[in-house]
C-alpha cells in the first residue's frame, strides 16, 4: 500500500512538473529604458519565459516585426513585461507632408524633450539658417527676395507652407507648426553631442530648408500649447 501511495505521489508529482513545463510562453521583455514617445528598437527587446500568460495581454516573442518601429505610449523601465497599451504604430503621414530627422541636444529642445504626436515650432538658428540661403530653399527660387532676406517675412499661417524670418536676420521660423512623428534614443556607442533624434512631419515645401539646417545642427524646437492643429 504505501509502495503503491510512493509510486502515485511520483506519478502526480511527474505530470505537474511536465504541465508547469508546458506552460511556459516566451513573451517579449524591454531590456532597455524607453521613454514615451520614442520609437522601439529591436535591441530595446528582450525575451523572458512566462509560466502562466493568465490574462495578461502579453506580446508572443516571434512578434519582434510588429513592434519595431512602433512608438512607445508610456515610459518603459527594463525588465517590464511588453503589452499592447504600451505602444502604438506610428500614424499614416498626411499628404502634402514629409518626414525630416534631427539629431537634437541639449537647449535645442525643452528640458522635459518631446513625445510624438506633440505640436512643435521649428527654428532655425545660425548663420546659415538665418540668412537668404536657407530663405532662398524656403521660397523655392533662386532669385528676388527670399524669405530668408532681412526684413522679410511670410504670409503662410500655422503650416502653411512657408516659414518666417525675424526682421533681425538672428533667426528663421523654418515651420510655424510641425508634428513630432517619432523620436529615438541616440544608440549607446553614438559619438556626438545629440540627447535626441527627432522625426518631423513638415510641409513638403519646407522639408529642403529643415533638412539643411538639421545637417548643420542650427534647428531648435518649441514646443506648442496643446491643441494647436494644423
Amino acid at each position: 500500500m504505501a509502495s503503491a501511495c510512493l509510486v502515485f505521489g511520483s506519478v502526480a508529482a511527474f505530470v505537474s512538473i511536465y504541465a508547469h513545463a508546458s506552460q511556459h510562453v516566451p513573451v517579449l521583455v524591454i531590456v532597455r529604458p524607453v521613454h514615451a514617445g520614442a520609437v522601439i528598437q529591436a535591441s530595446d527587446l528582450g525575451t523572458y519565459e512566462l509560466s502562466s500568460a493568465g490574462s495578461l495581454p502579453v506580446i508572443p516573442a516571434g512578434s519582434e516585426s510588429s513592434v519595431v518601429g512602433s512608438t512607445a505610449t508610456v515610459s518603459i523601465e527594463p525588465g517590464t513585461l511588453l503589452i499592447g497599451a504600451d505602444y502604438a504604430r506610428s500614424q499614416p503621414l498626411s499628404a502634402g507632408m514629409a518626414i525630416v530627422g534631427a539629431a537634437l541636444k541639449i537647449g535645442q529642445l525643452p528640458a522635459t524633450g518631446v513625445v510624438a504626436g506633440q505640436h512643435v515650432m521649428v527654428v532655425g538658428t545660425g548663420a546659415s539658417c538665418a540668412s537668404g540661403q536657407s530663405g532662398a530653399l524656403l521660397s523655392g527660387t533662386s532669385g528676388g527676395p527670399a524669405i530668408g532676406d532681412p526684413g522679410v517675412q511670410s504670409s503662410g499661417g500655422s503650416g502653411g507652407g512657408s516659414g518666417a524670418v525675424s526682421p533681425s536676420g538672428g533667426s528663421s521660423v523654418l515651420v510655424p507648426d510641425a508634428e513630432v512623428y517619432a523620436i529615438a534614443l541616440p544608440p549607446q556607442n553614438n559619438s556626438g553631442s545629440a540627447s535626441s533624434l527627432v522625426s518631423l512631419a513638415v510641409p513638403r515645401g519646407l522639408a529642403s530648408a529643415v533638412a539643411v539646417c538639421a545637417a548643420a545642427d542650427d534647428v531648435s524646437v518649441v514646443v506648442l500649447p496643446q491643441g494647436t492643429a494644423r
